[in-house]
């Protein structure tokens, strides 16, 4: 036996778009929520970073004194270094 539908087309139509877009708000919602985990976990990554590296900076600092050094006193030494040898 065939049911009998009495509701125009435009019905179905309407029905289906609130389905449609129904969806796509969860979908949206979905990809949004993602996409702010994502920023979230990159911000808190980032600050551990920079943690680090305010903790390294004084070290770096020191580690760095004996290099700058060695440049200023390398050119007077490659002077005295070549006066000598001739």
């Amino acid at each position: 036996m065939k049911s009998i539908d009495f509701l125009p087309e435009i019905y179905r139509q309407r029905e289906a778009l609130s389905r449609a877009r129904l969806w796509w708000g969860i979908v949206v919602v979905i990809f949004s929520g993602a996409i702010g985990a994502s920023a979230l976990a990159q911000a808190w990554l980032r600050h551990g970073l920079h943690e680090q590296l305010d903790e390294l900076a004084p070290q770096y600092a020191t580690s760095q004194a004996p290099v700058h050094e060695l440049a200023t006193l390398q050119p007077p030494m490659l002077r005295t270094g070549h006066a000598a040898s001739h």
